[in-house]
């Protein structure tokens, strides 16, 4: 299902980190140290997705109806 997903998502990651650290020792610290951050935040939860069992992540057409819901209430609230 997302096995190039999770690939690309892990490469994104650790380029985020790079890409933070050269920032980082450039000092630009606030960017450098934000790219970091989302970047082992990204690389953590692609850790947790990659382990979840293939039946937990199978989306049927009730729960995607949920979400599409959710996601059009919370752009009215943030509007």
């Amino acid at each position: 299902m997302g096995g190039g997903k999770n690939k690309t998502r892990f490469y994104l990651g650790i380029s985020m980190i790079l890409i933070g650290v050269l920032l980082w020792l450039l000092n630009i610290y606030p960017l450098g140290g934000g790219l970091i951050l989302g970047g082992v935040l990204l690389l953590i939860s692609n850790m947790y997705y990659a382990r979840k069992p293939e039946t937990e992540t199978i989306t049927d057409e009730r729960i995607e109806r949920i979400n599409d819901k959710a996601g059009h209430y919370a752009f009215w609230i943030t509007v």
